[in-house]
């Protein structure tokens, strides 16, 4: 509800369009690539975030120039960018893993949160994305260790290998010292025990 410049640009842009089938707390996402100029800006994002991978992470910086340079024939503006990439990682957050340039380490996704679409929005050239591709056994073996672990749905904003990893990790930092210093009791006790025999 409102009549703000942002939400007359979603009215328009997304949900119109068809791109937003429901605008409310349960909105649902159809991405339509058939749908005019809009679908095809939508197909260009996609493709961009699908065909990224680990060994090759795509730069934002080339999916900005796509969209803002008039030789690509999109010429969007800056600041409507953000809308659009949202709309689409939406729709595969929980394969996408966001990084930043200067972040050293396999331990530096970031959360995908309204900051993190701003902060790419202002340099886009820091940030790289990539897909992380499942199969039918991968998301079996995911299944298995959320339940295990009672982790829940990603809520986060941290595509859910990363969501996975954290709860375990917190899962293990909770654990009584005794608990997490076992194996060195036990390795004590099988070396004594064998000094005694």
């Amino acid at each position: 509800k409102g009549n703000s410049q942002c939400l007359s640009f979603a009215r328009s842009g997304v949900v119109r369009s068809g791109l937003w089938e429901k605008f409310d707390k349960n909105a649902t996402i159809k991405l339509d690539f058939n749908n005019n100029n809009i679908g095809k800006v939508v197909k260009v994002i996609n493709d961009f975030f699908v065909k990224s991978n680990k060994n090759n992470p795509s730069s934002f910086e080339k999916i900005y120039d796509i969209l803002r340079n008039y030789k690509y024939h999109y010429g969007i503006k800056k600041g409507i960018i953000p809308i659009f990439l949202t709309v689409v990682m939406s729709v595969h957050k929980k394969n996408l893993v966001i990084t930043h340039n200067n972040v050293n380490g396999d331990n530096n996704e970031l959360p995908i949160t309204a900051e993190l679409i701003n902060a790419i929005d202002i340099n886009p050239a820091n940030y790289n994305v990539y897909y992380d591709t499942w199969d039918e056994q991968k998301d079996k073996y995911i299944q298995a260790i959320r339940r295990v672990f009672n982790i829940q749905e990603n809520i986060s904003g941290y595509n859910s290998l990363s969501i996975i990893t954290k709860n375990i990790q917190q899962w293990y930092f909770n654990l009584p010292a005794i608990s997490r210093e076992t194996n060195n009791y036990v390795a004590m006790y099988s070396m004594i025990s064998s000094e005694i025999d």
